[in-house]
């Protein structure tokens, strides 16, 4: 987006709004839409089905086909969101439990439950691990179970500020702040880590950054929920072997 451009594609999303920015670029790159009386409505909340199709958007995916079957009773397979539920599925950004075979795509979620689906997507760690980073926000018990997306967030600036500084996990997401969430998503990915790994070289970030790179997230995605031999797969043997993969590309036996 050209930082010179202030002028505001929606009526309710004026260039004032902190939101502008994030709103603005998004519908540049044509990820988001507004209403057909040029709102965007930012305030609104986002549901859960909505908010997948706009992170699959960010990330490049579309699907191709308009049919898709999942076990869910409230996710008709003719339904716009039915593809990205499946793909969601088939990635584990969310999960199935059989004996609430419910998706409820018109319910609204929390910016922990946005945390967890949009974090793997993008390709921010988000270790469940202990660590002893000092939380900064003060709503945020060092006990919590969500803890480590919390400071996953907090390492990649994937959060939205608010007055009294507190985080806010359970707070429901408007369309606005998730627009928020996507773009601060977007730009750690275009700026590269702040710490551990801003090391990292331009060409490793290119990688990273690549169209291509979902692709390798899709199949990894695919072999852990798909495959009929799933519980056995051992983790370490997938990451080998695509690196495997990856010297014999070159066609160089003497590469190591």
């Amino acid at each position: 987006m050209n930082p010179g451009l202030t002028f505001a594609i929606f009526n309710d999303v004026p260039s004032s709004s902190p939101q502008f920015e994030a709103i603005q670029a998004l519908e540049d790159q044509k990820v988001i839409k507004g209403y057909d009386d040029k709102t965007f409505k930012p305030d609104k909340l986002i549901s859960r089905a909505e908010f997948l199709k706009m992170v699959f958007n960010h990330i490049g995916y579309k699907p191709t086909t308009t049919l898709a079957e999942t076990d869910f009773t409230d996710v008709p397979k003719d339904s716009w969101f039915s593809p990205y539920v499946l793909k969601a599925l088939e990635l584990g950004s969310i999960s199935f439990d059989p004996d609430l075979p419910k998706f409820f795509p018109d319910q609204s979620l929390t910016k922990i439950e946005a945390l967890k689906i949009l974090m793997p997507l993008e390709g921010i760690p988000a270790p469940y691990i202990t660590d002893k980073t000092t939380i900064i926000f003060p709503d945020i018990s060092d006990r919590s179970a969500y803890r480590y997306l919390v400071i996953a967030a907090q390492k990649s600036g994937v959060y939205i500020d608010s007055k009294d500084g507190k985080f806010y996990p359970f707070k429901n997401l408007t369309r606005g702040e998730a627009a928020e969430l996507i773009y601060y998503a977007e730009l750690y990915r275009e700026n590269g880590p702040t710490a551990s790994n801003s090391n990292l070289t331009s060409k490793e970030k290119a990688f990273i950054n690549s169209a291509k790179f979902p692709i390798l997230v899709d199949v990894w995605g695919k072999i852990n929920t798909s495959y009929y031999d799933k519980e056995n797969v051992d983790q370490d043997e997938l990451l080998y072997g695509a690196l495997g993969g990856m010297v014999e590309s070159l066609g160089d036996p003497y590469s190591v």
